[in-house]
């Protein structure tokens, strides 16, 4: 691909909301009832993006891996769908639709706090990504809220 190609579908990458799949490893077992918490506390997160969408909003300090080379800042990111389905006690998938931005390592193991709320404090266990994917990139034909 061109550079100008690949420069172009980066910026679009960078202000449409993407959906993602991935394998979370916990600490400690769950069970299907605190994924269906956690699909609660993302559904009845009483955010509205700044088009009236409603979702879960979440805010990111700087992850620490970045630091060094982004400004240290706070920023409100969206989660706009959120769907587990639980692999054994310790492992889960889980698919989530987020606004452009959103670091969603930092979202599963909550950074050490930097990131409110994230799926380890609702779980209130430790929790890491094992395996991160991106399924779709949404654009403005697309209306964006489902996979």
């Amino acid at each position: 691909a061109s550079k100008s190609l690949w420069e172009g579908m980066q910026k679009m990458a960078e202000e449409k909301k993407k959906a993602y799949c991935c394998v979370v490893w916990t600490d400690r077992a769950v069970d299907r009832t605190a994924l269906q918490q956690i699909e609660q506390m993302a559904r009845g997160g009483h955010g509205v993006d700044e088009f009236g969408v409603p979702c879960l909003e979440i805010t990111q300090r700087t992850p620490l891996r970045v630091l060094h080379r982004r400004s240290l800042l706070d920023r409100k990111r969206h989660i706009y769908n959120l769907e587990t389905v639980l692999l054994n006690p310790h492992y889960f998938l889980l698919r989530l639709t987020t606004s452009a931005g959103t670091y969603v390592k930092e979202f599963v193991h909550g950074d050490l706090g930097r990131t409110t709320p994230s799926v380890c404090a609702m779980l209130n266990c430790q929790a890491d990504i094992l395996q991160l994917d991106v399924v779709r990139l949404y654009d403005d034909l697309d209306g964006g809220d489902h996979f």
